[in-house]
């Protein structure tokens, strides 16, 4: 089995009613080095025999994986992803194939690093009826074979939908606000083939350029004016470094819908915002947690303050660590839900690209939460939002 090279007691993954997380996977062996060192494409089979590894071990397996999310060094040009994505691709023989999601980024949280992997599966749900799908043919120089890519899967009561850039086409150029209103509009279209909508969606995960907050508002009232009044949780961050290179922003959803007999419903949820947690500093409908079915999710927490803006410990990392993951324990609590219950975490942090300032940064998480770390996913970035906020953290507990 691999290990993490970490001195802290962790979970390579976790159950949570049907659902199992994992967050992390790498080309990782036993002794937490890193194989194939500097060669991303090197390192996909490591990575996906530590994610099948993790998966077996709670009853699961890759056939369960739902949305896979791979955070890669996609070094110059568009072309190493591309062929990444060819390499996932093909070790899901299956179909449907999970949604495969392509997430770039300037750094790895260890030496020699290329690529790491998220998973999230559904046990069983080849079984479960219905399964819906949309997918389009990777495009050929890819992959000569034409093997289909994901865009959006239902399966088990839960989706994943991804607005894959690169199989975009149609977006003639324009504002910031002008590409998300385009993304936006075909994510609808991925989820019309999943017979869900806006109102189904449980967590929004948008990147965007580094902008200043005037330019951001726009392309924000985009993504927020879709969802009805409590329906998710999100995250945003900005995005070092966009895949492909010609488009400036991603979103991705996930959310559950269920049946029952021939009817297709929406899955009941409650939330937890408390009065002392802060609040975005635009009216929209996101929410800070909610509990749906087996999982509490969380949006994306910073070390803010009651009220908005409020920023806690300019600039420190590690007190906006211990200020983040108070807030997070805010709001499970409201669930009756702890820090230990956690499933899933994932961690942008600010970084100089040091293998040190990983561990710095996870030395201070784990002073945070009783018990083993749970499956996480690290993701060191030059600068989160801005010089002063240092970390965003957003995660999935057990309910």
């Amino acid at each position: 089995m691999w290990h993490l090279p970490v001195d802290h007691p962790y979970r390579l993954g976790r159950r949570a009613g049907r659902f199992c997380f994992v967050g992390g996977a790498a080309d990782l062996n036993a002794e937490g080095k890193i194989d194939n060192a500097g060669d991303l494409l090197g390192q996909v089979p490591g990575a996906i025999e530590s994610t099948s590894a993790a998966l077996r071990a709670q009853n699961c397996d890759l056939n369960d994986v739902v949305r896979l999310k791979a955070f890669f060094r996609p070094g110059s040009g568009d072309g190493g992803g591309w062929a990444l994505l060819a390499a996932l691709r093909r070790h899901f023989s299956e179909s449907p194939a999970p949604v495969i999601s392509m997430q770039p980024s300037p750094m790895m949280p260890w030496n020699g690093q290329e690529l790491q992997l998220q998973a999230i599966a559904v046990k069983g749900w080849r079984k479960q009826a219905p399964v819906h799908f949309v997918a389009e043919p990777l495009p050929r120089p890819v992959m000569p074979d034409a093997a289909e890519y994901t865009l959006g899967l239902l399966a088990g009561g839960f989706f994943a939908a991804s607005d894959m850039p690169g199989f975009r086409g149609g977006f003639e150029g324009g504002s910031l606000a002008a590409e998300t209103s385009f993304v936006m509009d075909r994510l609808k279209t991925i989820m019309d083939g999943l017979d869900v909508c806006y109102n189904d969606v449980i967590k929004v995960e948008g990147y965007y350029p580094y902008v200043n907050p005037d330019d951001w508002l726009p392309p924000a009232k985009e993504r927020f004016r879709r969802f009805p009044e409590g329906a998710a949780v999100a995250t945003g961050l900005p995005w070092p470094i966009p895949w492909p290179s010609n488009v400036r922003t991603k979103i991705e959803l996930l959310g559950y819908r269920t049946q029952l007999g021939d009817y297709s419903k929406r899955v009941p949820r409650a939330d937890s915002w408390p009065d002392w947690v802060w609040d975005w500093p635009v009216r929209n409908n996101f929410r800070q947690g909610l509990l749906v079915d087996d999982c509490v999710w969380l949006g994306g927490q910073i070390p803010f303050g009651a009220g908005r803006g409020n920023i806690q410990s300019p600039g420190d990392l590690s007190r906006q660590v211990d200020c983040t993951m108070a807030v997070i324990s805010d709001i499970l609590g409201g669930f009756n839900k702890r820090l230990d219950d956690l499933a899933l975490l994932v961690c942008y942090y600010e970084s100089d690209g040091s293998e040190e300032s990983t561990r710095r940064f996870l030395d201070r998480l784990a002073m945070n939460i009783p018990g083993p770390l749970p499956p996480i996913t690290l993701v060191p970035e030059p600068m989160v939002h801005t010089k002063r906020t240092t970390n965003e953290i957003w995660g999935v507990a057990c309910a």
